[in-house]
């Protein structure tokens, strides 16, 4: 029975390997590769798109830091927290990092809070 315990252990390690890759769930309606494409807003889809991601932001909640970066892409900017927490921030309307002096002060915001294990905790727009 030598031959069963290499097997058995690549059996096991397959199934670990596939309960732990969990692919990033669907967004209805926006174009997730579009919106990471739009680096801080200055294309103009996160800003045309701002009510569907609006109403969207509730179906990220308990998804992994890795899930939200295979979704929307690198954060535009991010903040450490108390606690392990982290926040990231995605511009959705263009602001002055655009280059343009048209642009606002203050963008609007996709604010993705994470708790101490990586999962979002809060997902809201701050307009």
């Amino acid at each position: 029975m030598p031959f069963c315990r290499p097997a058995g252990l690549l059996l096991s390690l397959l199934s670990v390997t596939v309960a732990c890759s969990t692919a990033p769930p669907e967004l209805p309606g926006l174009d997730t590769e579009a919106f990471r494409a739009d680096r801080r807003g200055c294309a103009g889809y996160r800003d045309a798109n701002r009510l569907i991601v609006k109403s969207l932001a509730p179906r990220l909640l308990g998804l992994q830091e890795r899930q939200i970066t295979a979704l929307l892409g690198r954060p535009d900017a991010a903040e450490l927290g108390d606690r392990g927490q982290r926040v990231y921030l995605y511009s959705l309307t263009p602001g002055p990092a655009c280059g343009s002096a048209s642009r606002a002060l203050e963008p609007t915001l996709l604010r993705v809070r994470f708790n101490a294990v990586d999962k979002v905790s809060e997902a809201l727009v701050m307009e």
